[in-house]
């Protein structure tokens, strides 16, 4: 993508552009990207916010990949096709559209659950919205712990008898 600022360049990566008065601010959520300033190629990884100011100065600051930054992500995401789909890929597409890790609190549940087939539709349901709705038909629950995404069965949850 080429700016008024500088090049931006993206290697296999979802990114964000923003240009303003103030200068250029690219974020990475995942992947790489670079800026070419003049000569000069400044790679930005993954967490990453570089902002080149309007005069020229540079700096750095870190995001997380499931920070409020992100939310509007939430809004454009493209619809999962949930209809004889697993539970693997329907939890791959969250993670990947919320940036949240998930993770099965027992791993002999996920590697059971994993290729259990959905039905249904998610029409008009953020990711983020989503496991909230499906999880519970797989005989599941999950709670959020910053960034990740723990699933597991009720019967398994701290306090069950």
């Amino acid at each position: 993508m080429r700016t008024p600022a500088g090049v931006v360049r993206d290697v296999g990566t979802r990114f964000e552009v923003r240009l303003g008065v103030e200068g250029l601010q690219v974020t990475v959520r995942e992947g790489i990207a670079s800026l070419r300033l003049g000569e000069d190629d400044l790679p930005i990884d993954a967490g990453t916010r570089l902002t080149a100011g309007a005069r020229g100065e540079i700096s750095r600051g870190a995001v997380s990949p499931h920070a409020a930054d992100w939310d509007w992500v939430l809004e454009i995401a493209p619809p999962f096709p949930l209809e004889g789909q697993t539970l693997g890929a329907f939890l791959a597409w969250v993670s990947r559209e919320t940036g949240w890790e998930i993770r099965f609190a027992d791993a002999a549940t996920g590697q059971e659950r994993a290729s259990t087939v959905l039905h249904g539709s998610l029409e008009g349901m953020r990711p983020d919205e989503a496991p909230a709705a499906i999880l519970p038909t797989c005989g599941l629950t999950s709670r959020r712990e910053g960034g990740v995404l723990v699933i597991e069965s009720p019967e398994a949850s701290p306090g069950s008898p």
